[in-house]
């Protein structure tokens, strides 16, 4: 559903300027041609011809959030995009707005129309059997990386910083603690504790 248009005050940016502010700030080739692709298709929805950008401009903010606004709905309901497909395309739209100074539009509204995230896997902790198997077909090296990580649940990237000068053993137990970390033992695995 299209909204009537209104002089704005980003009315009088020619459609090359309003592409090439869209375009050149997209930093990723691959970023550029989806989110080229992301606003044609808003372009197709509101029956503006593809290279006329600057018709996007044209309308009173309030009118251009409603037809965003009506896009999403659209997007939801007739057709089969994924909710990070809807996400992808806005964030395209927004960004050829926030470029072009039209920067009025409430977001936070806007992006209350977006359809809730789906859960493409559900996170769960390896079981022991899995840890075993894991464990039984690996050199001792990934073995060491899979013990700590299955035991301690570091952040990603944590494990990179770790080097055997912080390593302190831990003669009750057998095993070595980082140092300036509070280890427990429990169950026949250890939790690290800061």
């Amino acid at each position: 559903m299209t909204s009537v248009a209104t002089p704005s005050s980003s009315s009088n940016i020619s459609s090359s300027v309003a592409l090439r502010n869209f375009v050149q700030t997209c930093r990723s080739p691959e970023t550029r041609k989806i989110y080229l692709a992301a606003l044609q298709y808003f372009m197709d929805y509101l029956k503006i011809e593809r290279d006329r950008y600057d018709k996007l401009l044209e309308k009173d903010p309030k009118l251009i959030q409603m037809d965003i606004s009506d896009y999403i709905t659209y997007l939801k309901d007739s057709t089969t995009l994924s909710s990070g497909s809807i996400s992808t395309y806005i964030s395209a739209v927004r960004k050829f707005y926030t470029m072009n100074d039209i920067t009025t539009l409430n977001w936070e509204k806007i992006h209350s129309f977006e359809p809730d995230r789906e859960k493409s896997v559900e996170d769960r902790p390896y079981t022991h059997a899995e840890i075993k198997r894991l464990i039984e077909n690996t050199s001792p090296r990934n073995r060491a990386i899979i013990l700590l990580m299955s035991s301690s649940a570091p952040r990603v990237g944590a494990l990179t910083g770790i080097r055997i000068k912080d390593l302190e053993s831990i003669d009750n137990y057998g095993i070595r603690s980082s140092l300036g970390l509070d280890i427990k033992v429990r169950r026949n695995f250890f939790t690290i504790y800061r």
